[in-house]
C-alpha cells in the first residue's frame, strides 16, 4: 500500500510514472472495507437521515418550516467541512435538490454547497430509480419500458437467424421480469 505508482497507456505509449500518495488499489478485497472505514465518521454531527450506497451519499429531512430548511442547510456545510477534512470531494455540479411534497406553498430554500447553489429539479435517480416530485412512477415505468424495447429490438437485429429457443432465452435474460414468456419472434 506504500511506495506505489501508476502510468497511463494509451495507443501503445505510457506515460511517465507518478507516485500514488493516496488511495485504496481497485479490484482489492480490503478496498471496500477500507473505504468504509475512511468514511465512518461521515454521518457524525448530523442530524438529518444520511443514507451511503458506495460512492452515493444522499442527504434529506421533513422540512416543515424555516428552521428545518437551515438544519438541513447546516448539515450540508457539516458534510462539506467534513470532504474537506478528510481530503474528499463532493462535486456540487452533480448535487441536486429534489423536494417531494404536497403542500401548495412548500418552503423554498436555496441550499449550497461550498459557496455553489444546488440545481433544484423535478426528478432525478437514485440506484437506478427515477424518483420525482411527485413519487409517480410514470417516468420509471417509461424508462424501464424505453431500456426493454431497445434490448429487444437488439435481439431482433442479431438474433433473427437463430432458433425460436435461443431468442426466447435472450428475451427472458436481457428483457423479461420473471416467467414471463415472449410472444413469437
Amino acid at each position: 500500500m506504500s511506495n506505489r505508482t501508476q502510468q497511463v497507456l494509451l495507443e501503445g505509449k505510457n506515460s511517465r510514472k507518478t507516485v500514488v500518495r493516496s488511495g485504496v488499489l481497485q479490484g482489492t478485497v480490503l478496498g471496500p472495507l477500507c473505504f468504509l472505514l475512511f468514511i465512518n465518521d461521515i454521518g457524525n454531527g448530523i442530524c438529518s437521515t444520511l443514507k451511503l450506497f458506495a460512492d452515493d451519499t444522499l442527504l434529506y429531512g421533513l422540512v416543515h418550516c424555516n428552521q428545518d430548511a437551515i438544519q438541513l442547510q447546516e448539515d450540508l456545510d457539516k458534510l462539506t467541512v467534513w470532504a474537506q477534512t478528510w481530503q474528499m470531494i463532493f462535486h456540487p455540479s452533480k448535487c441536486y435538490v429534489l423536494r417531494i411534497n404536497r403542500s401548495r406553498q412548500p418552503i423554498m430554500h436555496n441550499y449550497t454547497m461550498s459557496g455553489y447553489t444546488l440545481q433544484s429539479v423535478d426528478q432525478h435517480p437514485y440506484l437506478g430509480v427515477i424518483i420525482t416530485k411527485t413519487l409517480n412512477w410514470k417516468e420509471q415505468v417509461s424508462n424501464v419500458k424505453n431500456k426493454a424495447n431497445k434490448t429487444l429490438g437488439f435481439i431482433k437485429r442479431n438474433l433473427h437467424t437463430c432458433p425460436e429457443e435461443i431468442k426466447s432465452r435472450a428475451y427472458i435474460s436481457l428483457v423479461s421480469l420473471g416467467d414471463v414468456k415472449p410472444k413469437r419472434f
